[in-house]
């Protein structure tokens, strides 16, 4: 990912609302392969906890099949976590 588009997208990110207006954000980005690679174990810790606690069915008005692909979508990305180009936090 272009540097240039990294930091158009945190430029739009400070537009964002924040408590009080204060925008006071601080960010950290991580394009290192060698780090993201581990941080995916981490990663694949906390997105199994998130599926353990959400249950394998829909929550009450949710479309099963709906459901169905986001936890797929959410399972991918938790399984090629450390493909990601780039991570800001």
């Amino acid at each position: 990912v272009a540097e240039e588009l990294v930091e158009q997208l945190i430029q739009a990110a400070v537009w964002g609302p924040s408590g009080g207006n204060m925008q006071c954000y601080e960010y950290v980005v991580v394009t290192d392969r060698q780090v993201m690679a581990r941080l995916a174990p981490l990663w694949k810790r906390c997105v199994d906890a998130y599926l353990a606690t959400t249950g394998k069915y829909a929550p009450e008005g949710m479309d099963e099949a709906a459901y169905g692909r986001m936890v797929a979508a959410i399972e991918y990305q938790r399984d090629h976590f450390a493909e990601t180009p780039v991570l800001i936090v």
